[in-house]
């Protein structure tokens, strides 16, 4: 039935909490879990003084990669079947892309943990997963 679960990682202390909880699934019912974390070079492309060299860019995506391969590997650890998909774009967006393109049956990710003005204001990526997905979603606080 969740034969194939993907978790919405990014390296903060509620992505950490959805990963365990997604890695608990995983081994008691075999599942195959897809770790996807999701760069928003956007988001760093701001401030009035245009955009940021290349060289600030990559090291983001360096850190991302560095995050998702040590989150893939301590599943293997535990033996949980994981792979890792470093993504670039807008995260919510990109994460139900992926779950459309591949068999996956349920996402987990984690709360931000906004408050009810930032919430609104703001929005989070875990919302707009929730307000999406055609597929089940968990969300961990």
């Amino acid at each position: 039935m969740l034969s194939n679960i993907l978790v919405a990682y990014d390296g903060s202390e509620h992505s950490k909490r959805a990963l365990e909880y997604a890695s608990y699934l995983a081994s008691k019912l075999g599942s195959k879990l897809f770790i996807v974390t999701v760069v928003d070079v956007n988001s760093i492309w701001y401030l009035d003084v245009g955009p940021l060299p290349n060289e600030i860019v990559t090291n983001v995506k360096e850190k991302y990669r560095s995050v998702l391969e040590e989150a893939v590997n301590k599943m293997k650890e535990l033996s949980i079947n994981a792979e890792g998909h470093l993504l670039e774009g807008e995260p919510a967006e990109e994460i139900l892309k992926f779950a459309s393109t591949h068999p996956i049956q349920l996402i987990v990710t984690g709360s931000r943990g906004l408050s009810r003005v930032k919430k609104i204001i703001l929005g989070s990526v875990s919302s707009e997963i929730v307000n999406n997905s055609t597929i089940p979603v968990l969300v961990v606080k």
